[in-house]
């Protein structure tokens, strides 16, 4: 949830996904796009939560060195939950709500079930890996009714390695955040 802020693109296409509803081919793969790009973009900010951030907190907050193993564990979560907002906003744009409310009582139903048997096995370090492991059901399940619910649609990984006019637009909107929030990168005029 609060992770959105460190990288809307689920803000820029929200309001976007109904306009394209009606012409299948193009409501794919912006749907196949926004997914490409919003996980990119969470690899990019994890790998830099995993390198900085450790040495930063140890650094201004020594007594919290030990923890930095659980916040590594957690950090490829912030892929799986970033990548699963932009599907949330699907699930919203076809009126599937209630599907929608399903998958977060799955969620829940799995918390239930794996938190204490993996805390009991795992201890403290259980708690990271029933996030990940919930998460990653959580974001699967939302895919396959996805998948259910359109038919043909499908997201292939070839499809994260190929660049077309979608592409061109996903990274405009990119770079015009970027640059509207760290107005320091730009270059002078």
């Amino acid at each position: 949830g609060h992770t959105s802020a460190l990288f809307p693109l689920n803000s820029v296409v929200k309001p976007i996904i109904p306009q394209y509803f009606k012409e299948k081919e193009k409501f794919y793969k912006l749907i196949s796009k926004s997914v490409k790009y919003q996980a990119l973009g969470y690899l990019l900010l994890s790998a830099f939560a995993f390198f900085l951030f450790p040495p930063a907190i140890g650094w201004l907050f020594p007594k919290y060195i030990a923890s930095m193993f659980i916040f590594r564990m957690l950090i490829p979560s912030l892929v799986i939950t970033g990548t699963a907002g932009i599907l949330t906003s699907v699930f919203f744009a076809m009126r599937l709500q209630r599907r929608l409310v399903f998958n977060i009582v799955f969620r829940l139903f799995l918390s239930a079930v794996f938190l204490p048997v993996f805390v009991m096995i795992f201890g403290v370090t259980g708690i990271a890996l029933e996030f990940f492991l919930t998460s990653a059901l959580m974001l699967w399940d939302r895919y396959t009714a996805l998948k259910k619910s359109l038919g043909d649609f499908r997201i292939f990984l070839a499809d994260f390695f190929k660049a077309d006019d979608m592409d061109r637009y996903f990274i405009k909107k990119i770079r015009t955040f970027v640059f509207s929030k760290f107005s320091f990168l730009r270059l002078s005029q």
